[in-house]
C-alpha cells in the first residue's frame, strides 16, 4: 500500500470516530477530502452518504450512495447503506429492491434482515416483517437474551410459565402489553420482568407475577422478549389488539391529584419533547420546546411539562417565569405518569414513552412524528391502528417542526368545541 493510500484511509478512519463521537459535519469534511483526492474510493463515497444522511441532507446522501454502489456493486455493506439512506427519503419499495440485492450478496446478513423488517413493517406487512424483526437479536449492538434458556417459539404455551422480558425502551413495553392477555388466553402462566420504572405500573395487574430486573426470576418453561409477542399473536392490523390498560394506582392518583387540580374553564395540557436519551435517533424525533411554547399564545391553556432527563433542562425559563408547571422532577414513575396523565385534557408529545402510554391509559394524544416515523404510524394519515386515542401530526418535510406545530394550533379550535373526554380509571372521581 503507499503512503498516499495510508493516508487517505486514515482520513477515512478519522471521519468514521468523529462521526461515532456525533460530529457528523466534522467527518463530511474528512471524507470529502479523501474524495478530493480519489473519486473512485467507494468506502469514502459510502461513509460520506452515512454523514450526510445524519445531518437530513438525505437527497445528497443517496447521490453519494449510488455513486458507491456502482463503484462496489458486489458489496453488500454499500447496499445497505444505499437502501437506509431511501428509507429516509421513504422511498420503500426502491429501498426494498436494493436490499434484495444486499442479500443475495450476503444472505445471513442480520443488519439487511433488520432494515428489511422495519420497511415491511412501515408498510404494514407485519407477518413478514415481524418475521425478519427477530434479526434484532443478531445486531452488534442489539438486545441479548439469558443464557441456557429456551425461547417462545410460538407453540401451544397451555399450562406453560413464560417469562416476558423487556428490551429497548419503555414505550416498546406499553405497546407490547396489550398481548399478554392473547397470551393467557392460550393457557400461558405469566411471568413479566420489569425495569424499575415501570414496576408499580405494571404490579397493578395480579394475572401478572412481576419481579425486577435485580431479583431472581421466578421458575418457567419459557422466556420471551416482549417485541416478539407481537409475531406469534398478531400478524395483520386487524388482529392487533386494543390497548393495553393500566389499572390505577390509589397513591399514585392521589399524588397526581395534588400535582393537577381540576381547573374550570381551563384546558390542561401535558407536553414531552424529547425521549429517551439512550435512543439513537432520539435528536431527530425530539422537537424543539419553543415550538410547543407557542401552545402559551392560544387561550385558556395550561402547559404542564412530562418531560424527564437532558432535555428537561431546556424548560427552565418557561418555569421560572410561571408559564409552564414542570412535573419532571417530580414523578418517580410511570404509576405516577399515568395517573397525572388521566388528569390532563390533552397531551401533545413526540414518539416517546409518554405517548405509548397516554395511548394505553386512553385519553386524547397528539403525537408529533419526525420522517419517516416509528413503524406503528405507518406511512400517512393521521390515526394508527395501534393506538385508537391518537391523532398523528407528521412533519411536512423532514425536520420541518413549524409546519407540524402550525397543524396542531389550527387542530385546537375544533378541539375548543368537542365535549370533554370521559375520566379515566385512572383518575381520581371523588
Amino acid at each position: 500500500m503507499t503512503l498516499r493510500a495510508v493516508t487517505l484511509l486514515a482520513m477515512i478512519e478519522r471521519g468514521i470516530q468523529l462521526r461515532r463521537a456525533g460530529h457528523p459535519r466534522l467527518a463530511i469534511g474528512c471524507y470529502q477530502r479523501v474524495i478530493d483526492q480519489d473519486r473512485s474510493d467507494a468506502t469514502a463515497w459510502t461513509c460520506l452518504g452515512n454523514a450526510l444522511k445524519d445531518v437530513g441532507r438525505i437527497a445528497e446522501a443517496i447521490a453519494a450512495q449510488r455513486q458507491a454502489a456502482s463503484l462496489a456493486p458486489g458489496n453488500a455493506a454499500v447496499q445497505l447503506n444505499l437502501a437506509i439512506a431511501l428509507r429516509h427519503a421513504e422511498a420503500w419499495h426502491e429501498a426494498l429492491a436494493v436490499l434484495d440485492r444486499a442479500a443475495a450478496l450476503a444472505p445471513d446478513d442480520a443488519a439487511v434482515a433488520w432494515e428489511r423488517a422495519l420497511i415491511l413493517l412501515q408498510l404494514g406487512h407485519y407477518a413478514a416483517g415481524l418475521t425478519e424483526y427477530e434479526a434484532r437479536f443478531a445486531l452488534p449492538n442489539g438486545p441479548t437474551l439469558p443464557p441456557g434458556l429456551r425461547v417462545w417459539a410460538g407453540e401451544d404455551p397451555a399450562d406453560r410459565t413464560i417469562t416476558l422480558l423487556p428490551e429497548q425502551g419503555f414505550g416498546d413495553t406499553f405497546l407490547a402489553m396489550r398481548f399478554v392477555a392473547s397470551l393467557q388466553a392460550r393457557g400461558a402462566r405469566v411471568v413479566l420482568q420489569a425495569r424499575a420504572e415501570t414496576l408499580r405500573l405494571l404490579a397493578t395487574d395480579p394475572s401478572i407475577t412481576i419481579f425486577a430486573l435485580d431479583q431472581p426470576s421466578p421458575q418457567s418453561d419459557m422466556i420471551c422478549p416482549m417485541m416478539s409477542l407481537p409475531r406469534h399473536l398478531a400478524t395483520v392490523s386487524t388482529a392487533i389488539p386494543p390497548p393495553w390498560r393500566p389499572r390505577p394506582d390509589s397513591q399514585a392518583q392521589a399524588k397526581a391529584a395534588m400535582l393537577v387540580p381540576r381547573r374550570a374553564g381551563t384546558m390542561q395540557v401535558g407536553i414531552c419533547w424529547a425521549g429517551s436519551d439512550g435512543f439513537a435517533d432520539n435528536r431527530r424525533r425530539s422537537v424543539p420546546l419553543d415550538a410547543l411554547l407557542s401552545l402559551l399564545e392560544l387561550p385558556d391553556v395550561s402547559l404542564f411539562s412530562l418531560q424527564k432527563g437532558r432535555a428537561a433542562a431546556d424548560l427552565a425559563p418557561a418555569v421560572t417565569a410561571g408559564l409552564v408547571t414542570d412535573l419532571g422532577p417530580m414523578l418517580d414513575d410511570f404509576a405516577e405518569t399515568a395517573a397525572v396523565l388521566a388528569r390532563l385534557d390533552l397531551v401533545i408529545t413526540t414518539d416517546s414513552a409518554v405517548a405509548h402510554l397516554a395511548g394505553s391509559v386512553g385519553i386524547p394524544v397528539w403525537v408529533l412524528l419526525h420522517r419517516p416515523a416509528y413503524w406503528i404510524y405507518g406511512t400517512a394519515g393521521t390515526s394508527t391502528p395501534w393506538y385508537p386515542a391518537m391523532r398523528l401530526f407528521r412533519q411536512p418535510q423532514p425536520g420541518d417542526w413549524a409546519g407540524t406545530m402550525s397543524e396542531v394550533i389550527q387542530a385546537f379550535a375544533s378541539v375548543r368545541a368537542l365535549p370533554p373526554p370521559a375520566p379515566s380509571d385512572l383518575e381520581d372521581l371523588a
